[in-house]
Parts: C-alpha cells; sequence; structure tokens
C-alpha cells in the first residue's frame, strides 16, 4: 500500500473493481484488506433484492453505490447524490469502470430546503469527513465549494421513481435536515434508511441524535443499533 502511487484499480466483492487513491483512508481498507464498513454491508446483502430502488445519499466515492447497484440488478435504480466534485468524479469513474447502467448520479446535497450551501471539503486522507457544517474532529481543510441543497423528497420526484425501498443516509452532521426533507418519502414509501449519526458532527448543524430519534419515533419507524 505504502508504494501506491498513483490510483489503481483494485478488485472487491461481486467482482465489483474500485479504485484507490494513494492516502485516502477509504482506499486503504479496500486495498489491503477487501472490508469497508462489513457490518453494514453484510446487513445490505441480506435485505437487497432485485428491482429495488436505492438511494445514496452522501455517495462519497461510491461503495455503497457500487454494492447496490449489483444488488437491485438490471431492474432496479440507484440513486447516487454526492456534494464534492472531488468524490462525485471518483464515484462516476468507479461506476463507468464496472459498466453499471442502473446508476443514476447526482451532484448535489440533500437538507430541508433548496438553496445553496458551502461545502467544507477535507484533505483527501479524510474524503469521509466531508461537511456542510464544520468538521467534527481536527480534519484538514482542502477547499470549500458552494453546492446545490435539494429536499430528497423533490429529487425523487424529479427523477420519477415509482417508489424507495431503502435509503443509506451519511452527510456528516446533516442528518436531521436530510431527513426532514424526506418526510413525505418515509410516510409514503416507508423505506429502510442505513445511516450512521455522531453528535460532533450534529452539533455544528444545531442538532442532536435524540431530536433524530424523536423523528423517527414520531413516524413510526423502529431503531435497531
Amino acid at each position: 500500500w505504502y508504494a501506491v502511487s498513483a490510483p489503481v484499480l483494485t478488485p472487491w466483492i461481486d467482482s465489483l473493481r474500485v479504485y484507490a487513491y494513494p492516502g485516502n483512508e477509504t482506499s486503504r481498507a479496500i486495498f489491503i484488506t477487501g472490508y469497508y464498513e462489513p457490518n453494514e454491508f453484510f446487513l445490505l446483502d441480506q435485505v437487497m433484492r432485485p428491482g429495488m430502488i436505492f438511494v445514496d445519499a452522501g455517495a462519497n466515492m461510491g461503495l455503497y453505490t457500487l454494492f447496490a447497484s449489483r444488488k437491485v440488478g438490471d431492474k432496479g435504480t440507484v440513486l447516487a447524490i454526492e456534494p464534492s466534485t472531488r468524490e462525485c468524479d471518483r464515484l462516476l469513474k468507479n461506476v463507468q469502470a464496472n459498466s453499471l447502467s442502473n446508476v443514476r448520479l447526482l451532484r448535489m446535497a440533500v437538507s430541508d430546503a433548496s438553496s445553496d450551501a458551502d461545502l467544507s471539503v477535507a484533505a483527501d486522507e479524510w474524503s469521509g469527513h466531508n461537511t456542510l457544517g464544520a468538521f467534527a474532529y481536527d480534519t484538514p481543510l482542502a477547499t470549500k465549494e458552494t453546492v446545490r441543497t435539494e429536499r430528497l423528497d423533490d429529487i425523487v420526484l424529479r427523477e420519477g421513481l415509482s417508489r424507495v425501498d431503502v435509503i443509506k443516509l451519511d452527510v456528516e452532521g446533516g442528518e436531521l435536515h436530510a431527513l426532514q426533507g424526506a418526510a413525505n418519502i418515509l410516510e409514503r414509501f416507508r423505506p429502510m434508511i442505513l445511516l450512521e449519526l455522531a453528535d460532533r458532527a450534529l452539533s455544528h448543524q444545531g442538532c442532536s441524535s435524540a431530536q433524530i430519534w424523536d423523528f423517527f419515533r414520531q413516524g413510526g419507524y423502529r431503531i435497531y443499533a
């Protein structure tokens, strides 16, 4: 791994291939071990079926997008949403490297309103820390970008999706705003939601995990950890 000086196309699960980038922590996990968040992928392997519609909000370089694309097959759809130009480019290259025709890629962020926002883009090693708020840790800033935010309700309507079966949500502290912008989807389609929460990140965007638990309970969702 320490000899890697340029992006290298790396074999992964389900005959997928992923570009690994020097110094990037997610790439390191894939290159060295072949695993990334194995519990989460095991869960999805049990619930994903051909024909499903999967939304990957905060898709980053696209590991969940690629995996879901294989699981839902030609009759399914994966909607990958990623605001960072750097990560969006990498996601697109990974989709192209695997010739995936059921993936739709949108460069934007999900929130509770349509607007422009500042995205803090982390140094490449910590690319998973990109956020619309402030970094939860002492992460070096690479750049800032102005990105478009939209409600997931509006995105799904505009994309003409007949339903949503599973949502993976990892938006570094913006989860409550994203969920509020998806209220109609949650009420109408009752998708399973896989999300990561950290109060350190949430607090920088004016909310907490307790508020998110309340949001789910009020909507009739059951919570598992």
